[in-house]
């Protein structure tokens, strides 16, 4: 297979999931003890340069990809324990190989999750809570893209086609101006158009923050976050045949500010930068990938 194919197939075969859109959907911490947010976020990647495993390798075609997706989420806080939340995408992707640019737009996959608070503790200052969170990407987004009357590979379209349920735990605990998230998600990707099944992912958060701004309250507040981040994608199948091309596992590195002007506007900007690398077979490497998040409370 010559490198251009090669590159058309798998250089966007790992697709964004739906639910790292909003403002901290998935973290230990609940919303409120009722009532609702809108959220719009938007999120960033830029892939460039082949791999092998581990390893940077020739690149004679220049290959570059690129992935941006527009988030519009709706939280509702039933009560203190559970929060239900959907996430609708608006997704946008490019490549290019050999100076042929190639692109797709379109609405990307709902997802829809509920959010329960399992345990909690709160002391002077301090405070402990531990959730757990289920949903499932609905596959509403287009699948049918074409550029130049082509249809368009799987890793190129808005949508996945599948319906993918996804888990997550999470614990949040707070320590004065301290505070530490960790999140661990399991997605299971069904098979989906043109007998395209993304492989499962699984997902790994570590981020402690700072609150450097503390004003007395309504007053404004802001943090800045360092984080480490572990995503492992599964092999691909299409047709029942493993996508050679596929999978991988990756370590980034993550830099974070939130920022609350008042009580009920969540503001969020986060950097991740990768730091180790290892994909199955040869498939492009990620450059970084950032995200702006604006939420407000009512």
């Amino acid at each position: 297979m010559e490198l251009r194919t090669l590159i058309l197939l798998v250089a966007l075969a790992t697709p964004c999931a739906a639910q790292s859109g909003g403002v901290e959907t998935l973290t230990g911490e609940m919303l409120f003890t009722g009532g609702s947010r809108v959220t719009v976020s938007h999120y960033h990647r830029e892939r460039s340069g082949l791999m092998m495993g581990s390893s940077s390798i020739a690149d004679p075609l220049d290959n570059s990809a690129s992935t941006d997706r527009t988030t519009f989420s709706f939280d509702h806080g039933i009560n203190s324990r559970l929060t239900l939340t959907a996430l609708v995408p608006y997704v946008q992707k490019a490549r290019e190989s050999g100076g042929t640019k190639t692109s797709s737009s379109g609405v990307g996959d709902v997802a829809l999750l509920a959010k329960y608070l399992v345990a909690h503790e709160y002391w002077e200052r301090s405070a402990w809570h531990f959730a757990v969170a289920a949903g499932v990407e609905v596959p509403t987004g287009e699948t049918n893209a074409k550029d130049g009357g082509a249809l368009l590979s799987p890793g190129m379209q808005p949508g996945s086609g599948s319906w993918d349920p996804f888990v997550s735990v999470s614990a949040n605990l707070e320590l004065n101006r301290w505070r530490f998230d960790t999140i661990a998600l399991y997605k299971n990707n069904g098979s989906g158009d043109q007998q395209y099944e993304q492989g499962d992912s699984f997902a790994f958060d570590l981020v402690g923050a700072y609150r450097f701004l503390h004003a007395q309250y309504p007053g404004p507040s802001a943090n800045v976050k360092l984080g480490l981040l572990y995503r492992d994608n599964g092999q691909a199948q299409q047709a029942g045949v493993d996508v050679l091309n596929s999978g991988s596992e990756i370590w980034y590195g993550k830099f974070g500010l939130a920022w609350h002007p008042q009580p009920q506007w969540d503001l969020g900007l986060s950097l991740d930068v990768p730091l180790s690398e290892s994909y199955n077979g040869t498939q492009l490497g990620i450059d970084y990938q950032v995200s702006l998040a604006v939420g407000i409370r009512f």
